[in-house]
């Protein structure tokens, strides 16, 4: 159930990005890859009830993709970090 949930928020996040009308809170963008980074409040791992702040890159992929296909394939990584960087986030309820 959690991870349908994560996966829809995930989606969510990356249509915004690629719309470009919305910005994240505490958006980065990795000097060394230009790759996208935001922070954010989520849960530890799939059914945990912690709450913590996480770092989700949006890392593109250079591959050939087949003829009428419209979308950049990426590859999505998330660590957990010190709260200090998602400070002026509101922290969900757990």
């Amino acid at each position: 159930m959690f991870k349908y949930l994560i996966a829809a928020l995930t989606a969510l996040v990356l249509v915004f990005l690629g719309s470009g009308t919305f910005t994240p809170a505490n958006a980065t963008i990795n000097p060394t890859t230009n790759d996208p980074q935001v922070y954010i409040w989520d849960y530890a791992a799939i059914g945990s009830n912690q709450v913590v702040c996480k770092q989700v890159a949006f890392h593109t992929l250079s591959r050939p993709l087949p003829k009428g296909v419209d979308v950049q394939p990426a590859h999505i990584s998330s660590k957990v970090v010190d709260q200090g960087y998602c400070a002026n986030l509101t922290k969900p309820k757990a």
